[in-house]
């Protein structure tokens, strides 16, 4: 995953820098696969709010990219009975069709428990 990017041509120097580079080699001397990486589009981040210490991103391939509005109403159910606010998207590009979303929590030992903070 990347970090957030306000343009194409950020992400682009981001991914060429030396540091990412050599990031990349160091997980495919550790990794059993290739990185998980993907362009999306995502709404904009939460203005009015702090970001949370521990931000969780999930991802999902769906078959179909008509699919998403019934996969994006069902993680919209699973933050409500946790008690959270969420943000996501949707991959762009050609590939795997592919739904992000992200959820802050206080702490990884918070969001280890699932439960409402």
């Amino acid at each position: 995953m990347h970090p957030a990017f306000a343009t194409l041509e950020d992400s682009k120097a981001f991914e060429t820098s030396e540091w990412a580079l050599a990031q990349k080699a160091k997980y495919k001397a550790a990794a059993v696969g290739p990185p998980l990486v993907a362009l999306f589009k995502v709404a904009d981040f939460p203005k009015d709010k702090a970001p949370k210490t521990f931000t969780q991103f999930s991802r999902i391939t769906v078959s179909d990219e008509g699919k998403f509005e019934e996969v994006r109403k069902a993680w919209e159910e699973l933050m409500r009975v946790l008690g959270k606010e969420s943000w996501g998207g949707v991959s762009v590009g050609e590939g795997e069709n592919v739904g992000l979303g992200l959820v802050g929590w206080d702490s990884l030992e918070v969001s280890k428990e699932g439960g409402k903070e």
